[in-house]
């Protein structure tokens, strides 16, 4: 509980410096990290238990290649990354009654826990600015395919190979109905309570990323390239000098190719290259804090644990 309750102390500065100055203080998050780590050393040190530092340890350093990962493809900002990597060190590391963690990644359940939380205010948001129906009509169909492939993979085959058939499906287009006949036989097997359980888990959480960094973002505004500043977060990906498809292999491609749309923002190198390919205007990313979600999902975990581990032992 000492754990948890520094962790919980150290989010809510981080979230509140956030919110304030759209920065968080490398004192909260690097010097967590270092207080987290110190007093697992401590504790591992008084009960004679070296293995639960080298996990804690293992977790910490685990979470960091993967945040850094998501920072270098532009879907966290440095702050946040940094934020869920000190966490780690607080949190635990094994599964318990009340703080379900999969492959003891702390940050993985904080992170779906709170978009869970949050995803229906930016709903409401997308309603009130218009169009609402359009966007919730795209998102619903995305979310239909995924949870009906989703269902009917992991009801009928074992967990590694159904995330194999998985993968596979969810690249095929959705209007090959075929795949929706073995959902339907899980459905009748398994019952459909976890079937609608799937669809508003995948509809949540792709609503969370179209409205945010998606194809229908609600923080994306046109910004002609002369008015460009340095540290301006691109939404759009250029490659050879043309603006391409968002999408996961295009911006790996543009880190090194092109210009990417890196949290980070751009620099001024970036910018001159932009105005002499002769683009006019492109898509700037505004700042969403993404502070408030992590929060969310770590009181969600400390007070419930993790939702989509509960709900699938309810199921499976």
């Amino acid at each position: 509980m000492i754990y948890i309750g520094i962790a919980l102390i150290m989010v809510c500065l981080a979230t509140y410096f956030d919110l304030k100055n759209r920065v968080i203080p490398r004192e909260i998050t690097l010097g967590g990290l270092g207080l987290g780590l110190a007093l697992r050393f401590l504790d591992s040190g008084i009960h004679s238990n070296p293995l639960s530092f080298v996990t804690v340890l293992f977790s910490v350093l685990t979470t960091f290649v993967l945040v850094y990962f998501l920072w270098r493809i532009g879907v966290l900002a440095g702050g946040d990354a940094k934020l869920l990597t000190a966490l780690a060190a607080y949190l635990p590391v094994f599964p318990s009654s009340t703080f379900h963690i999969f492959y003891r990644l702390s940050f993985v359940p904080i992170i779906y826990n709170g978009i869970m939380a949050f995803t229906p205010f930016l709903l409401v948001y997308s309603f009130v600015l218009g169009d609402g129906f359009r966007k919730l009509t795209r998102i619903a169909q995305k979310a239909i395919g995924l949870s009906f492939l989703s269902f009917s993979s992991f009801s009928f085959f074992s967990w590694p190979l159904s995330i194999i058939v998985f993968l596979v499906l969810s690249y095929l287009p959705y209007k090959a109905l075929i795949f929706l006949v073995p959902a339907i036989l899980a459905g009748l097997r398994f019952g459909f309570g976890g079937l609608i359980y799937q669809f508003l888990l995948f509809f949540l959480l792709s609503s969370f990323y179209e409205l945010t960094v998606g194809s229908i973002s609600l923080f994306v505004k046109t910004k002609k390239v002369n008015e460009l500043k340095e540290g301006d977060v691109l939404y759009d990906v250029v490659i050879d000098c043309k603006i391409v498809k968002r999408d996961l292999f295009n911006i790996i491609k543009a880190i090194t190719q092109g210009i990417a749309p890196l949290s980070r923002g751009l620099s001024k190198g970036e910018i001159a290259k932009l105005k002499k390919c002769g683009i006019d205007t492109v898509r700037i990313q505004q700042s969403f804090p993404f502070t408030p979600v992590i929060l969310a999902g770590f009181i969600i975990c400390v007070t419930f644990g993790d939702l989509i581990y509960l709900l699938l032992n309810s199921y499976f």
